[in-house]
């Protein structure tokens, strides 16, 4: 196929609740909260776990913050009557919308959409892009534009526009952090 994948950028992988009154999260909390150990905020009021289908590159990521973490997403899925949604969006809309909901997202999907919803500071680190470009915040995900050879001329400027000062303004400020243009060719060419 001739792919080429651009890094344009990197957004923190977010743990967020539509509580506006809970600010920060520990790691054992969240697994805590994940594998069903814990079921309400310290008010009482219960937590609405949302989770992303077992396969996903989301929840990959979410295991990868510690192995408790892992071993709690493998009893959250054991568990009946779990929410499960297949996109962003979808879970950004579930989290937003249900009372005492607890989930992931992006922080660049939170800035660009305009959601209502609170990004937890993890281990006392605020979900930053500054944290982040500082090595303080571990937990993001890459953003790229995957193009062919084959591409369009208008997908060929917008490649070029992506990777310009004037878009590079949009994107820090929509939750990415812009790292230096590094085009890695496809070696799969599947």
């Amino acid at each position: 196929m001739g792919l080429q994948a651009i890094e344009y950028g990197r957004t923190p992988f977010v743990l967020i609740t539509n509580r506006f009154d809970i600010f920060s999260i520990s790691s054992a909390e969240a697994s805590a909260i994940i594998s069903g150990k814990v079921v309400a905020w310290p008010d009482g009021a219960p937590i609405r776990l949302v989770l992303r289908p077992k396969r996903d590159r989301d929840t990959a990521l979410l295991a990868s913050f510690s192995p408790a973490m892992s071993d709690a997403l493998q009893r959250a899925y054991a568990r009946p009557g779990m929410m499960i949604v297949t996109t962003d969006q979808e879970s950004a809309t579930e989290i937003e919308h249900r009372s005492g909901s607890f989930g992931t997202t992006t922080l660049a999907l939170i800035l660009s959409e305009h959601r209502n919803l609170q990004p937890l500071a993890i281990d006392g680190v605020a979900p930053t892009v500054k944290e982040l470009a500082r090595g303080r915040y571990p937990y993001s995900k890459t953003m790229y534009l995957v193009m062919s050879k084959d591409s369009t001329a208008n997908a060929r400027r917008f490649a070029t526009f992506i990777q310009s000062a004037r878009a590079g303004t949009t994107l820090t400020n929509t939750g990415h952090w812009i790292v230096k243009k590094q085009p890695h060719a496809d070696r799969a060419s599947r």
